[in-house]
């Protein structure tokens, strides 16, 4: 019989950056499992980050990543629930884009080997070394295309910049 849910965050939550949950809390958790709570794993980063994180449990567990856009079952990586973005935002990104020293990233996916595709050509020499060492600290996997054209769906999109670049860009999508 199921007691309820237990929902927890990963990162700052229940692990700290970049180390996994600590083995007392993956054993506390354990316990509530076999008292009858279902545990749930709730973050913004990607597939492969998460799990990184969450290599110390042993218990059954949902994982949700990147807001929401995929929820698996685990250990079986069985995908629960999938709510991905599709190429029709693309001309509303690529105007709150346009007159900014940035670009839009794509970040395709649990089933794609998280990948996330850039547009090099797009983003400031300064943006770039932050982007790039950025995405080399967390282990993103990033593949540069000239053009998204192939790209049909995807989990998430994300903006990189500095805070006026970042707040107008903002302010374009949600007017559009």
């Amino acid at each position: 019989m199921i007691k309820g849910v237990i929902a927890l965050d990963i990162d700052g939550t229940t692990a700290q950056t970049p180390e996994p949950v600590p083995c007392e809390v993956a054993d506390y958790l354990e316990q509530l499992w076999h008292q009858g709570w279902k545990i749930v794993f709730v973050t913004g980063r990607i597939f492969s980050w998460a799990c990184s994180s969450l290599r110390t449990l042993s218990l059954p567990y949902h994982l949700i990543v990147q807001n929401g856009a995929i929820a698996l079952s685990m250990p079986s990586r069985t995908i629960i629930h999938r709510c991905y973005l599709d190429d029709t935002i693309f001309p509303v990104l690529e105007e709150a884009c346009d007159q900014e020293p940035t670009d839009f990233v794509l970040y395709a996916g649990y089933e794609y080997e998280d990948r996330v595709y850039y547009r090099r050509d797009k983003f400031s020499e300064q943006l770039w070394e932050y982007v790039s060492a950025r995405s080399a600290f967390i282990g993103e996997v990033w593949h540069h295309v000239k053009a998204y054209d192939a790209i049909k769906q995807f989990a998430s999109f994300k903006c990189f910049g500095g805070y006026e670049s970042l707040g107008s860009i903002s302010r374009r999508v949600k007017s559009n």
